[in-house]
């Protein structure tokens, strides 16, 4: 049995997105959609296959939040000397 494809309509409608906005990125740049075929009457499709591994790779993974330390000791934010940077600060030493 061959696998089920998808026209650039229906890849639209998966996506959330206009038709016109799919045909404008297989022409212009195809690595932003899951990999397609063109056929000889020009004619895109896509394999459901390739749609569901794409989007499988294209996920965004949520971390869980981190603690925050409760330790103050150790200085987590520098501010430079008199509103100078460092490199400022060694080449005024330097002048002396």
């Amino acid at each position: 049995m061959p696998d089920k494809t998808l026209d650039a309509k229906q890849l639209a409608e998966l996506l959330h997105m206009k038709p016109h906005t799919v045909t404008n990125y297989v022409l212009y740049c195809p690595e932003r959609l899951p990999p397609h075929i063109r056929l000889p009457s020009g004619k895109v499709l896509f394999f459901e296959k390739d749609v569901e591994e794409w989007l499988r790779g294209h996920r965004v993974q949520v971390l869980p939040p981190q603690q925050h330390p409760t330790d103050f000791s150790q200085k987590w934010w520098w501010v430079p000397p008199r509103g100078r940077f460092p490199s400022q600060v060694a080449a005024r030493s330097n002048r002396r």
